[in-house]
């Protein structure tokens, strides 16, 4: 009967710790698929982005390096709902 009265003070205790724990697990696995989708979206085919060097209304232009080529390319990424438009 001594332990009821224990338990009911540290099973409020106990109960935050799992959440903490378990936000900060979730919080590390969306990093994570983040930093995937990030890596994901920095290559196009052989090239790798390296910078945005500008955007407009069709667009972006970013510098780029190939996987085997040593030279430097600029690669333009149009927008896809223009692609649909006529």
């Amino acid at each position: 009967t001594v332990m009821q009265p224990l338990l009911l003070l540290t099973l409020p205790n106990l109960i935050a710790a799992w959440v903490s724990l378990s936000m900060v697990r979730a919080r590390i696995g969306i990093r994570r698929t983040m930093a995937r989708l990030h890596q994901d979206l920095q290559e196009l085919g052989s090239y790798r982005l390296v910078k945005r060097l500008g955007g407009g209304g069709m667009g972006e232009v970013w510098e780029a390096k190939h996987a085997l080529l040593a030279r430097p390319a600029a690669i333009k990424i149009i927008r896809g709902e223009l692609l649909n438009e006529q």
